[in-house]
């Protein structure tokens, strides 16, 4: 399952990351164009399975 993403700028040290709406507190990281996909699926995959253990 997939969710939307926002992907959202740093200006203190020109990063950017990935924000997932619809899970609070499913946010990730990256430092080049190409991370924020990445990080937002496996930030999406960690909150599910620690809502699926709860």
């Amino acid at each position: 399952m997939s969710y939307p993403v926002a992907v959202c700028d740093r200006d203190d040290d020109g990063g950017v990351f990935p924000v997932v709406p619809d899970l609070p507190g499913g946010t990730a990281h990256g430092e080049m164009p190409e991370e924020p996909p990445r990080e937002a699926q496996r930030a999406q995959e960690r909150w599910l399975e620690a809502a699926r253990s709860q």
